[in-house]
This record gives C-alpha cells, sequence and structure tokens, in this order.
C-alpha cells in the first residue's frame, strides 16, 4: 500500500517536470507524453523491487532515457509522412519556411553536439529548467552545467556562422 500511495506523490510532484524534460528532448508533446507513461511503468516496477532513495530524479532520469530512445526512432520518417510534410511546406508563406528552416538547422546543429553538450542545452533553452534544475536532473555540478552550456554555445556558433559572414551570407536574423 505504502508503494502506491509513494508512486502517486512521485507522479503528483514530478509529472510537469518529466514532461518538461522528455519535451525539451524529443520535441513532441505525445512522445513525451509516451516517455513520461513508460517512465511512471518503470518506476512503478523499480519500487515494488527495491528502496529508490531519490525517486524523483529517478523518474524524471527514466523519463529523458525514453525521450531520447523515441526521438531516435521520429528520425526514420515514414515516406508518406514525408509527402505529406513536404506538401505541407510549400503552401506556407515564405517567412514561416524560413523560420522552420532555421529551427531545423538549429535542431541538427544541437543533436551533433553529442550528449554531453546537447542534453544540458535541451533542457536549459527548450525545456525551460533552470541552470540548477539542469544540474540536478543530470547529476551533474552547477558548474559543469555552465561549463557544458559555454561550450555549447561556442560550438553552436562555429556549426551555424555561415562561411561568408558578410552582409547577404546564408543565414539571416529572425
Amino acid at each position: 500500500m505504502t508503494v502506491n500511495i509513494s508512486l502517486e506523490q512521485v507522479f503528483e510532484q514530478s509529472y510537469k517536470k518529466a514532461y518538461r524534460a522528455a519535451k525539451a528532448v524529443c520535441f513532441d508533446a505525445q512522445g513525451a507524453e509516451d516517455a513520461v507513461s513508460e517512465a511512471l511503468v518503470r518506476l512503478m516496477g523499480a519500487m515494488q523491487k527495491r528502496r529508490i532513495d531519490n525517486a524523483e530524479a529517478y523518474f524524471v532520469r527514466i523519463a529523458i532515457n525514453e525521450a531520447k530512445r523515441i526521438r531516435a526512432k521520429q528520425r526514420e520518417i515514414p515516406i508518406d509522412d514525408l509527402n505529406a510534410y513536404l506538401n505541407s511546406i510549400t503552401t506556407q508563406n515564405e517567412e514561416t519556411y524560413v523560420y522552420r528552416e532555421a529551427a531545423r538547422e538549429l535542431r541538427k546543429a544541437v543533436d551533433s553536439l553529442g550528449q554531453k553538450l546537447a542534453l544540458p542545452i535541451k533542457l536549459y533553452y527548450y525545456g525551460g529548467f533552470s541552470e540548477l534544475e539542469t544540474a540536478d536532473l543530470l547529476g551533474i555540478s552547477y558548474s559543469a552545467v555552465k561549463t557544458r552550456l559555454f561550450r555549447a554555445r561556442q560550438k553552436l556558433k562555429v556549426l551555424l556562422t555561415p562561411e561568408d559572414s558578410t552582409i547577404g551570407g546564408e543565414y539571416h536574423e529572425i
């Protein structure tokens, strides 16, 4: 009986945090919901087998890992979905298309950083977590988060700066 109450408390206290973290990683509301649901099931199983010291952090960490798994599956786009996506782009106005392309390039650049630098960026910027919360979620120090964010921003700056950075270059500020 205590396991159910404890599980319920963990869920009530940590659902929003786990959802935000999962959405920051997989960029998809449905994928985030799936990740949190799977995390809850796995947490319940783990709590029945053993005592978990910090169930809230454990729950959020499972949600992040599940979101990573879902994100990896999302990269495999079925051809029908790709055609529908391409058709929807052609019907949109040019400004929206440019914004989406810039966002796609940014996500691609963030994904290319590797998990060590990409995860703090996703949690801090996309998930809306503070540096301290990001440190807690990742199980690293506050200064390590600040360092990783700095290094990631530096690498992103290099990756996203056009080779010809004069006026009229490929990238424009939106």
